[in-house]
């Protein structure tokens, strides 16, 4: 969980079994935990977080850390990530096959300033992996995934109404859209 205040944000786990609670307290002002998720690295559960520091009228570049679970120690982290911010992470493991995607916004302050909004990222050590490029202005607040005959299927959406995106991960592009206004979406597998 995170805990927003007027200029900080707070990371916390609660351990149902346990009952223990650690929070990572912010160490500066106006940092803002913008997404995180849970994530497997080395056989071992992760959190994976997106933070920026926002100056009101400036936002700074986003960075992402891998923190260990459940102390929140910090494993790896990433400066500079993105130019914009990231609005939502998601892992996927397939086999042998583990991604962590994320997904922003093009624009900082109504300057267009990041040209990808999905990025690709080592789970090992938040190295780039692949971004979209596709230079178009807008966000992404969702994304989704489910493996099909050996290909991974990624959505993406901006959780309220755009036209989501249908990608293959292994191929890296859309391989289909929808003409109609859609909010989260995702992905399910009938036989």
């Amino acid at each position: 969980w995170y805990s927003q205040g007027q200029r900080i944000s707070h990371l916390g786990v609660f351990n149902l079994t346990t009952k223990q609670v650690t929070v990572l307290r912010a160490l500066e002002e106006n940092i803002e935990v913008t997404a995180f998720c849970v994530a497997k690295r080395m056989g071992k559960s992760v959190c994976v977080v997106a933070q920026k520091k926002n100056l009101g009228y400036m936002s700074t570049p986003s960075y992402l850390k891998i923190l260990e679970l459940p102390s929140l120690r910090l494993i790896v982290e990433r400066s500079n990530a993105t130019n914009a911010s990231i609005n939502c992470l998601h892992f996927a493991q397939y086999g042998t096959n583990a991604v962590l995607l994320s997904g922003g916004d093009s624009h900082r302050n109504g300057d267009f300033i990041e040209h990808s909004l999905l990025h690709l990222w080592s789970i090992e050590d938040l190295t780039p992996i692949w971004q979209d490029r596709q230079k178009i202005n807008g966000n992404l607040n969702t994304i989704d995934s489910q493996l099909y005959s050996d290909r991974i299927i990624v959505t993406t959406s901006d959780g309220l109404a755009s036209f989501p995106v249908v990608w293959d991960l292994i191929l890296r592009e859309p391989i289909a859209g929808c003409s109609h206004l859609a909010g989260r979406v995702r992905l399910y597998q009938f036989r």
